[in-house]
């Protein structure tokens, strides 16, 4: 808060949490990293193609143009023949682009299978050239595949660090507003229920200057486990930051969501944390928002629930409070 400035009342707080938390987050130092590697990967599989594909269509330029015709008597002219073998491995490298690296090699393998011994049988004793090209031909692809594998591998880590948490492994905020965003939008259009609970562990800034920094982590991974363990796999869990919550229950009405929230508040009571934080009690105040019926839009919902959540604070820490659509005269919340 700046000097000077009157404090936010919880709606106004709930408000620019909410804001906050749509707004687009900057990637991770890690992630920026990981799509550098990713970009000279691609451009690295992308020369060594056409390189292969260049060097191994001159044979086929040199016989089809006069000027070249002289090319046509060099004794690299044979390594550089039968550049129709060149589609057959770009073949091999498109499947192990778009099927995988694995069957990308696999007929890559195929393709030397066929072509080596068939070589060794049909070209007359004394000419190898052909059998080499193949031999170069071949292990050029199987490298490109393997390039490709690697970029694949690389994607696979992108995408989990720009959508998991990277302390607790669970979604992170990025990942949990998309989600809720496109849950959103099947309500718009199908009138189809859902709820959010929005979480904050009671007291964990004590928590941080007991145990410290380490420890403090230690105790989300706990709880974050512990979360996990108490909703279904088509629910959605992450952490928003610090040492807030907040879970997407699809297809779960608000009355629902609030059982939900109480099960897995009781949970964190019966948490049982080792080491440094051993006999510690885990404790949590819960807002719990229900769409269609309390907004349809991210920011609308995310502070509706952060709203109710700030109420439970205030009623005393430790308790799951649900939004109540307002009357004339009442309080747009209330206790559940």
């Amino acid at each position: 808060m700046e000097h000077g400035q009157p404090p936010l009342n919880p709606s106004e707080r709930a408000a620019k949490d909410a804001a906050e938390m749509t707004e687009k987050v900057p990637l991770p130092e890690e992630v920026r990293r990981a799509q550098t590697r990713t970009n000279w990967v691609f451009r690295a599989q992308v020369a060594a193609v056409f390189l292969i594909v260049s060097i191994l269509s001159i044979a086929d330029q040199a016989e089809i143009i006069p000027a070249m015709a002289p090319f046509t008597a060099s004794p690299i002219f044979p390594y550089l023949h039968e550049p129709h073998d060149v589609v057959a491995l770009i073949a091999c490298l498109f499947a192990a682009h778009f099927f995988g690296a694995r069957i990308g090699r696999a007929a890559t393998l195929y393709f030397l299978a066929i072509h080596i011994p068939y070589a060794a049988i049909v070209i007359p004793r004394g000419e190898l050239p052909e059998i080499l090209r193949l031999l170069f031909m071949g292990g050029a692809a199987l490298f490109a595949v393997q390039l490709i594998a690697i970029r694949r591998r690389i994607e696979s880590q992108l995408s989990d660090l720009a959508l998991s948490d990277p302390l607790t492994s669970v979604a992170n905020s990025r990942y949990f507003v998309a989600e809720l965003g496109k849950m959103l939008a099947q309500t718009r259009r199908y009138s189809v229920q859902g709820s959010i609970l929005f979480m904050d562990l009671d007291g964990f800034k004590a928590v941080n200057e007991r145990l410290g920094h380490p420890g403090a982590d230690h105790v989300l991974r706990s709880v974050a486990t512990q979360l996990r363990r108490g909703v279904r796999e088509t629910d959605l869990l992450a952490r928003m930051g610090g040492d807030e919550f907040a879970v997407l229950l699809p297809y779960t009405d608000r009355g629902r969501a609030v059982h939900v929230a109480e099960r897995l508040l009781d949970s964190l009571h019966r948490l049982k944390l080792t080491g440094e934080a051993k006999g510690l009690r885990i404790s949590a105040s819960i807002g719990v928002a229900g769409f269609p019926e309390d907004g349809t839009a991210v920011e609308e919902l995310l502070a509706a629930a952060d709203r109710a959540m700030y109420l439970a604070k205030e009623l005393g820490r430790g308790q799951v409070v649900e939004v109540r659509t307002p009357s004339p005269g009442a309080s747009a919340e209330a206790p559940s």
